[in-house]
């Protein structure tokens, strides 16, 4: 995302004029466009690009806005362009979205991605970590919902008497097995980790073992997932275990490999 589509993308969320500080604070926090060393844009960097793009916005009274239609350059003619409110992945309230609101381009706009929320009680034992949920998950808010992703598989393999495929969360609340990603929302294309633009959001994951004293171990779904999350929350108290990924992007392990190093957390749950 460039600096200009960021800035565009934080006005349309706020709805209305903000100070080119604010924008770069909302730009940073949500980890939409960094500097090379990965530090904030500063103030003065989002006015000079504002001035260089007249045609989408309106300084005025040391405040910029969006101008109510943009009059886009000839590349961005050819990119199909819609209002950022009409995605129920938006993160800001729709009761800020307007008829008139400026348009953002659909390449920024669909790259949004939401995680979903905990799946965590006082019973839980052990807390199961991804990076975020893939498109089909999170169109469905439910955990591991690609076909082709082998979780529940797996889980159903090990914990499941019956022959019905459970894939719900009191299903695994019994078990005391909790689930929960290492981000919150952010840019990606796509579903793979692969497809980051940029540093999303955490989740505040440390504050979710305080509150629940009954998550003795973490389970990291895959070696990326270990990654990021050293690289954006760091080490904690309690003991960290790395499995195989269950996605079927991961096929260096056939099913029954991966079934095999998951069988370690019937041990973790006694």
């Amino acid at each position: 995302m460039t600096l200009h589509e960021a800035i565009i993308y934080v006005l349309e969320g706020y709805g209305s004029a903000m100070s080119s500080a604010e924008i770069a604070k909302k730009i940073f926090d949500k980890k939409l466009y960094l500097q090379q060393a990965g530090s904030m844009a500063p103030a003065k960097q989002i006015r000079a690009r504002a001035r260089k793009y007249p045609q989408f916005f309106i300084i005025e009274d040391g405040k910029i806005c969006l101008k109510t239609s943009l009059d886009f350059t000839d590349s961005q003619k050819n990119k199909t362009s819609i209002n950022l409110c009409q995605f129920t992945s938006s993160p800001f309230p729709k009761s800020k979205c307007k008829e008139n609101l400026p348009f953002i381009s659909q390449e920024v706009s669909s790259n949004f991605k939401q995680g979903l929320a905990p799946w965590v009680n006082e019973k839980t034992k052990v807390l199961i970590l991804g990076t975020m949920p893939g498109d089909i998950s999170i169109q469905q808010q439910s955990y591991y919902l690609n076909p082709r992703n082998a979780f529940w598989k797996i889980i159903n393999k090990l914990f499941n008497s019956t022959s019905r495929l459970e894939k719900n969360r009191s299903f695994l609340n019994n078990i005391g097995i909790g689930l929960w990603d290492v981000y919150k929302e952010g840019l990606r294309k796509g579903s793979l980790d692969t497809g980051f633009i940029g540093n999303p959001s955490t989740n505040e994951i440390k504050d979710l073992l305080n509150k629940y004293q009954s998550i003795k171990s973490l389970v990291f779904n895959g070696q990326n997932t270990y990654k990021a999350f050293l690289k954006a929350i760091g080490k904690v108290n309690i003991p960290c275990y790395v499995f195989p990924s269950t996605s079927s992007a991961y096929s260096r392990m056939t099913f029954e490999e991966k079934l095999k190093v998951w069988t370690k957390l019937k041990e973790l749950l006694k």
